[in-house]
């Protein structure tokens, strides 16, 4: 076969990136993101989804022009609901980042489920693919499932999970994919 190039995670293409944070929860303060536990995880889950993208932009294309075309989320009842979610991020970002421009001014919600999106089918797989690498990650940390098959693929992926933490700065994968954990220490008020 050629014209095919390998990198240090096979499964990706090229122009793949990830960025992967795992949260401590135990160093949250939860008051911090609301009044009750309802709350807590929809704006917990704004501000990182907004620190995620704004630092994946910053270390993987810091030096480059980016135009974001959409921004793709799977179907969740609260977050198409939160007062902020679908259309703050995309805000806050384009004031922040200069080498960043969206053509978009709000997040869209597609099903997960290739089978019952209707418009964007070939971005419901990718969510599906993204669901199955952050599922494998967190089985490799967290043994959430027994099933053979999950087990399976959580094992391949701990691999190259415990090479990002490893070695972070290896130049096979440096701002291309990453992992990490935040906050690393309670955060106080």
């Amino acid at each position: 076969m050629t014209g095919v190039q390998t990198c240090a995670l096979p499964i990706f293409d090229k122009c793949f990136y990830f960025n992967i944070v795992g949260l401590h929860s135990d160093n949250i303060t939860w008051q911090f993101f609301g009044d009750n536990k309802f709350e807590h995880f929809e704006n917990a889950y704004n501000r990182f989804f907004r620190m995620l993208l704004k630092g994946s932009l910053n270390n993987f294309f810091k030096s480059k022009m980016v135009s974001v075309t959409n921004v793709f989320h799977d179907k969740e009842t609260s977050l198409q609901n939160h007062q902020y979610f679908n259309w703050n991020s995309i805000y806050r970002l384009q004031n922040e980042l200069e080498n960043v421009s969206f053509e978009t001014d709000a997040i869209i919600f597609i099903d997960s489920n290739h089978d019952k999106e209707e418009i964007y089918t070939d971005e419901s797989n990718f969510i599906q693919l993204i669901d199955l690498i952050l599922g494998s990650f967190r089985h490799a940390f967290d043994k959430t499932t027994k099933r053979e098959g999950s087990t399976e693929i959580a094992k391949i992926f701990a691999k190259y999970l415990k090479a990002m933490m490893d070695n972070p700065f290896n130049p096979q994968y440096f701002k291309k994919y990453s992992f990490s954990f935040f906050p690393t220490r309670k955060l106080k008020s």
